[in-house]
């Protein structure tokens, strides 16, 4: 038991060293759109240092009916194409990473971004959110864009 205890002991201590005592925004959205015959959730992951964004994860899984997959047998490459597309300006820069994997239903994605590393050029084209905002700017904007955060 006295182990235990001094594990716990010691990672707490090591949190408060290295400074995991950061800000985390989490923020979802999910939309059930019945006339497009799909569901999209979206989750973002935003920590901040101080009061300005480090990271960001961003992950979005679509599904399709199986209605419309009958119909159109192409929908999960076309429309995981035109999604994949939106991060091609900046996908392949340093400090940000992108990932796509698909699915008989839909697909799911994932884009990370390491602000710290990403250059002053890239970081103007990334519209999610401005890395220069603070903590309740971010969460009151994405809350207007129809995100839940907490």
């Amino acid at each position: 038991m006295k182990k235990v205890l001094y594990l716990c002991c010691g990672i707490v201590g090591f949190s408060l060293l290295t400074g995991c005592g950061g800000k985390t925004l989490k923020c979802t959205r999910e939309n059930d759109i019945p006339d497009e015959q799909m569901k999209m959730n979206q989750v973002l992951n935003i920590s901040f240092k101080g009061d300005k964004a480090s990271n960001l994860v961003f992950k979005m899984d679509v599904t399709f009916d199986n209605e419309l997959i009958e119909n159109n047998p192409t929908i999960v490459d076309d429309l995981s194409g035109t999604a994949g597309s939106e991060f091609d300006n900046i996908k392949n820069q340093r400090g940000i990473s992108y990932s796509m994997s698909k699915k008989s239903d839909g697909f799911s994605s994932k884009l990370k971004i390491n602000f710290d590393k990403v250059d002053n050029e890239t970081k103007k084209k990334i519209y999610l959110i401005n890395h220069q905002s603070s903590y309740s700017t971010v969460k009151s904007n994405l809350e207007k864009d129809g995100y839940s955060c907490r």
